[in-house]
């Protein structure tokens, strides 16, 4: 029995499903009246569902029997400094009671999903790799400085004896099933609908959702226990990227490049404006911490997982292509929903 935690979200929900068409026994560990279940339509009956919470050392364990393998994704990954203290919770503490209780139950292995940022940011001109020395002191993100938290938490697990592969993907473009916050389908829907009319002069490392997916099985079959490995497919610049996205869904790309100092004072603005706001997912996701990853040209170096797991490098306008028409069928759903009347 495989049990997948964080299975209804973006990249667990596309993890889950491509185990049960390869006919695993899959458990999955949500909460109840989990809201992004709908992310396993037609999956979510396949599976075996065992209801908790992460934070819940005794629904944990209850969740671990008869588990052989884990793969630990669940976490808060919306990049807002306002769920800082979810972050932590959930991220760090959620990651410890789940590597404990999977010792406890005589798990076989985990493979824990961490984050290319735990990497560390480069400066222009670098490609980072694993032994790349960690710069994330001189930057304020809640969600990198949580998952560099969990991920250390992982590595002294695995140290400790437990049979633990940390795997580090760079942002994934896959279908965000109904909530898109934050997600790739938000970028693509606005560029296609003309609100995105300037490109970040940044450029950033990207996964298809297929070598994510890929990078994560081959991680739990030939990972070497205690060591990380970056999933990545391509690195390109905003512009590039822009383009593509442009190129499938057929619209001119921006052809402006928005000045960093423009991005900055729009990002210190819109925090501000932050401060005043009673629902902390109200706040924007371009805010001043965020300002800096659309400047930063954050490149990723895939050469270990390729070498030690055989990652697949798929093509990146496929995956665009997927998420677009992953979209599509949702507004085509939406459209026919019956309208309440008043």
């Amino acid at each position: 029995m495989i049990l997948v935690t964080g299975a209804t979200g973006c990249l667990g929900s596309a993890l889950t499903k491509y185990l049960v068409e390869r006919g695993e026994r899959v458990a999955i560990f949500r909460r109840e009246n989990d809201p992004q279940l709908p992310n396993l339509a037609p999956y979510a009956g396949e599976v075996e569902h065992r209801l908790g919470d992460v934070l819940d050392d005794e629904a944990v364990r209850s969740a671990l029997r008869g588990v052989r393998q884990v793969y630990h994704l669940a976490g808060v990954a919306v990049p807002l400094s306002s769920l800082r203290e979810a972050m932590f919770k959930v991220n760090v503490v959620g990651t410890d009671v789940v590597l404990t209780a999977a010792k406890l139950c005589g798990v076989e292995r985990v493979v824990f999903t961490s984050s290319a940022s735990t990497i560390g940011l480069p400066d222009e001109g670098e490609v980072a790799n694993e032994d790349y020395v960690f710069n994330g002191g001189a930057f304020r993100f809640p969600y990198m400085h949580s998952k560099r938290q969990a991920e250390a938490i992982a590595l002294r697990h695995a140290a400790k004896g437990l049979d633990v592969v940390v795997v580090n993907p760079t942002a994934v473009m896959a279908p965000a099933g109904d909530d898109r916050r934050g997600s790739w389908a938000a970028s693509i829907i606005a560029l296609k609908q003309g609100r995105l009319r300037f490109c970040p002069s940044g450029g950033l490392g990207i996964t298809t959702r297929r070598d994510m997916v890929d990078g994560h099985v081959k991680a739990m079959a030939r990972g070497k226990s205690g060591q990380r490995y970056i999933l990545n497919s391509t690195n390109l610049t905003y512009r590039d990227l822009i383009g593509l996205i442009s190129s499938v869904v057929g619209v001119k790309p921006p052809r402006f490049q928005i000045p960093d100092s423009v991005l900055h004072a729009a990002g210190l603005f819109n925090s501000t404006i932050d401060l005043f706001r009673r629902d902390s997912l109200s706040c924007s996701l371009l805010s001043r911490d965020n300002t800096v990853l659309l400047t930063k040209k954050m490149y990723y170096d895939q050469s270990k997982a390729c070498r030690e797991l055989n990652l697949s490098q798929t093509s990146l306008r496929d995956s665009i292509e997927e998420v677009y028409s992953a979209w599509l069928t949702f507004r085509e759903k939406s459209s026919k929903r019956p309208r309440l009347q008043t």
